[in-house]
């Protein structure tokens, strides 16, 4: 199956939800990543104001799911471990 590869140094913004290793994004995280990328070497040409905004449905969804774990567990979330602060050069 044909593959797209790319470098990043963020993290996953999920904080219940763990993902297998500390590079792994959600979905919509990479395909933000690949935006980001595809316009700093002018092969795309998003709107800055769209791409800060691109997070928002994931951020909510977040806020959903610890708000649901609060009202369904008596007000206590058990939040993912955070992964040491590391940098990834990691090409898959």
């Amino acid at each position: 199956l044909p593959r797209l590869s790319f470098e990043h140094t963020k993290s996953s913004a999920f904080k219940i939800k763990t993902q297998p290793n500390a590079y792994c994004l959600s979905t919509i995280e990479s395909t933000l990543c690949i935006l980001e990328l595809l316009n700093k070497h002018n092969i795309e040409n998003t709107k800055n104001e769209q791409l800060e905004s691109f997070l928002k449905p994931f951020d909510k969804m977040i806020q959903y799911q610890i708000n649901r774990a609060v009202k369904e567990n008596g007000g206590k979330v058990r939040y993912k471990k955070p992964y040491k602060n590391e940098i990834f050069n990691l090409v898959l």
